[in-house]
């Protein structure tokens, strides 16, 4: 059973809702017969079935009527919602935006980065390149010396050959091993003087 306090409370706003005071006009609108009306007055207790009624007949919130939160009408419910909505999205529209202003941000300074690291690889880039050209340029100096030097040790062992020729009959030592790679100077030296 409903305590009288929180039965009257309840009982008025369905009247205020209704906008009547009288049991007969209030079963008319809950399409009830009056003598029930009286009955939940003396019982102290509203049926459920009453505040669904009232609720949906004059588009106000079961719960206003139930416990009195809130706005009365569901349109004011729903005004009063839409209204928290459009400050929500306001706050998130400018959450959003200083989001979006902190990812650009972040993206100049990534893509600043980027374009630095990009301008030093380039810079990397052509002084390899210079240098790959300098290391060819002495490449092939080394081999027009290596050919100027295999002349000049074929001209010796020529020369070489043909004193011992005159002095000996035996075999000529070579000035090359037996990998072709030059001996060094001071065993060519010796064996030009012997």
């Amino acid at each position: 059973m409903e305590s009288s306090k929180s039965f009257e409370e309840k009982f008025m706003r369905i009247c205020e809702v209704a906008q009547t005071d009288k049991d007969a006009v209030l079963a008319k609108i809950l399409d009830i017969k009056a003598p029930s009306v009286a009955a939940a007055r003396k019982r102290q207790q509203i049926p459920t079935g009453w505040v669904e009624k009232i609720a949906l007949k004059f588009d106000v919130s079961a719960d206003w009527i139930f416990f009195g939160r809130g706005p009365m009408r569901i349109s004011d419910l729903v005004a009063q919602e839409n209204l928290e909505k459009r400050a929500s999205e306001k706050t998130g529209g400018e959450q959003a935006a200083t989001l979006v202003e902190q990812l650009g941000s972040k993206l100049e300074r990534e893509l600043a980065l980027e374009r630095e690291e990009r301008r030093e690889l380039a810079a990397e880039t052509r002084r390899l390149y210079r240098e790959k050209e300098q290391l060819l340029r002495e490449k092939e100096e080394l081999l027009r010396e290596n050919g100027s030097l295999r002349e000049k040790l074929a001209r010796l062992e020529a020369e070489h050959g043909r004193q011992n020729l005159g002095q000996d009959e035996g075999e000529v030592p070579p000035l090359f091993d037996e990998q072709r790679a030059i001996l060094p100077s001071s065993r060519v030296e010796e064996r030009i003087h012997k």
